[in-house]
């Protein structure tokens, strides 16, 4: 192997980029500036790299506590979100409009239901009070307890639709909050060789033997 491009290429790895495995930025341009790059898991190199804010985000967005590289299981905490999140962003158009129609619905026919079933009633009265025929009391009395069982039933369907929707959103939504041992937090962009030459990725075994070595002929150089 030629001597230049042996040297070029440890180099390159000496000098490997800390940056978040998911977000892909560093300390200085991270979401929230400062905030230092861990190694969490038991992916090493940069592979092995996250922002506490970004590890959350993203384990609260696919709903799991596992890393997905080398399933190693996270310490977590989740807090369901409340209904008023759930309210500004429900997760799908749709589910959007239903909930804006359903609102419409209930208040243009809690009115109606209401002020019907009082005119139901007071007619029934009325009739009771100065008439001797009883077929427009029954009848106005089976018209209100009709109406009043229809809102009920429409009310109780409405709200268990959105309940569900609701639990669902609220299982895959939730604030996922990490409890991590430091293990590594550059406090430099570039990673420590030995941290990259450790490994690049679970699963991809490096040759130490090799590496050592070429180390030693970079040294005798």
């Amino acid at each position: 192997m030629p001597k230049n491009r042996l040297k070029t290429g440890l180099s390159s790895v000496n000098n490997g980029p800390a940056v978040c495995r998911i977000c892909h930025g560093s300390e200085l341009s991270s979401p929230t500036k400062g905030e230092p790059l861990l190694s969490l898991c038991k992916c090493r190199g940069t592979m092995g790299l996250f922002h506490p804010s970004c590890l959350e985000t993203w384990l609260s967005i696919s709903n799991t506590d596992k890393c997905e590289i080398c399933h190693y299981q996270f310490a977590t905490e989740r807090h369901p979100k409340c209904v008023t999140q759930f309210i500004k962003s429900p997760g799908s158009p749709l589910v959007m409009r239903n909930m804006i129609t359903d609102f419409m619905c209930f208040l243009i026919l809690t009115p109606l239901a209401i002020l019907s079933i009082w005119l139901c009633i007071s007619g029934a009265l009325y009739y009771g009070n100065y008439s001797a025929t009883a077929v427009e009391v029954s009848g106005l009395i089976c018209l209100a307890t009709f109406l009043l069982l229809t809102y009920f039933i429409w009310l109780l369907v409405t709200l268990r639709y959105h309940c569900q929707i609701y639990y669902s959103w609220q299982e895959k939504n939730q604030n996922v909050k990490v409890h991590f041992v430091r293990k590594f937090a550059p406090s430099s962009p570039f990673l420590p060789s030995s941290e990259i030459l450790s490994s690049n990725s679970v699963g991809h075994d490096v040759n130490n033997n090799f590496i050592y070595s070429a180390l030693a002929l970079q040294n005798s150089v």
